[in-house]
């Protein structure tokens, strides 16, 4: 039993740290109702240095620049929109760069008129070289605010069908839903900060405690800043979701009593709200339904927990038995996810 526990804790700590919200996600918004249309191609800056091979220290704004022709060529050949299945290759495409949160590569294109009536797909290949598993999630705002949303993995295409006024509700839902679950499943840091408050629960009452406590302070602050009562720099808010997972881990060393510990997680809850909601602004809020899909979303991210520690801490019950349980999972695992958080403390702080 501590083999398997210490197995996945190991799967799910084991991320790059460079990473922290995964092994990579790109965005794009498709704009229909535009005269001619356009898409707007975003990508993580960290991203496209290593992919470009450039110096990971080098100052990202002026790389992104220097490259800027480079990084819209190689969106032109990777990124497609087309049109009944042939190709519909761009009029002009720019690369520029973003300062916003971590920084971002900012290509802009712009596409000859679409004929209605056709299949519009959307294709895109782009980052697989530096991630087989890269994920990029597609925006396409139609007119009279009809939003869709297409999830591309793994060279994937997606293709909806143009001309018509409407779209269900429904199947929107769905999407924010699903999109809730694979966000705290590639929010490796929201995942780790978890397991460190989980390492101390003593029963299933702390459990409750801290879960519940966790869920409502990340629901309010993600409700109030995705639609703009409150907003805090990303950068801010991503170092203190690291130094949040620093402070937990240590606590670890040197608290016996998690009885308290649904107030400080409420505390660092609120934060990760914050990261929660620049995860789904990053994606795209549609102009139809919004409130219902951010409820959807954060259900989804909920279920995604949930399932996380159904998994996990039944397992870290059982392992308490074992004798050297404080010394290899109590100790060992909240060393270890001590050292993601300060990797992840000072990339965001002073990685530029």
């Amino acid at each position: 039993m501590p083999g398997l526990l210490l197995g996945l804790l190991a799967l799910l700590v084991w991320p790059h740290p460079g990473f922290p919200h995964g092994l990579g996600v790109s965005y794009s918004t498709v704009s229909l109702e535009a005269s001619p249309p356009t898409a707007q191609i975003r990508m993580q800056a960290h991203d496209v240095l290593l992919l470009l091979g450039a110096d990971p220290q080098a100052d990202p704004k002026s790389e992104i620049h220097l490259r800027a022709r480079e990084i819209a060529l190689y969106c032109s050949n990777r990124y497609a929109l087309d049109v009944d299945g042939r190709e519909h290759p761009p009029a002009a495409i720019t690369a520029t760069f973003q300062d916003e949160g971590l920084g971002w590569a900012l290509v802009e294109a712009t596409y000859p008129p679409l004929p209605p009536g056709s299949v519009f797909g959307v294709r895109s290949t782009v980052m697989l070289e530096l991630d087989a598993a890269h994920v990029h999630m597609v925006r396409v705002k139609r007119a009279a605010g009809v939003d869709d949303e297409l999830v591309l993995k793994q060279a994937a295409r997606g293709e909806l069908p143009l001309g018509r006024g409407d779209s269900a509700l429904w199947p929107q839902l769905a999407r924010y839903l699903a999109l809730g679950v694979e966000h705290i499943f590639l929010g490796y840091d929201h995942i780790l900060f978890l397991i460190a408050l989980l390492l101390l629960a003593a029963g299933f009452l702390d459990l409750v405690k801290i879960v519940s406590s966790f869920t409502a302070a990340h629901t309010l602050t993600l409700l109030l800043a995705t639609l703009d009562v409150v907003r805090l720099p990303g950068n801010l808010v991503e170092c203190v979701i690291a130094l949040s997972i620093i402070y937990v881990a240590m606590e670890n060393f040197f608290v016996t009593d998690a009885r308290g510990r649904w107030k400080l997680t409420f505390l660092f809850g609120l934060v990760h709200g914050f990261g929660f909601s620049s995860a789904l602004q990053e994606t795209g809020l549609p102009a139809r339904g919004l409130v219902a899909c951010l409820l959807c979303f954060n259900g989804g991210v909920e279920l995604g927990q949930l399932a996380i520690v159904g998994m996990l801490f039944p397992l870290i019950r059982l392992s308490a038995r074992w004798r050297h349980h404080h010394r290899v999972v109590r100790q060992g695992g909240s060393a270890a996810i001590l050292l993601f958080g300060l990797y992840w403390f000072f990339e965001r702080a002073f990685g530029g």
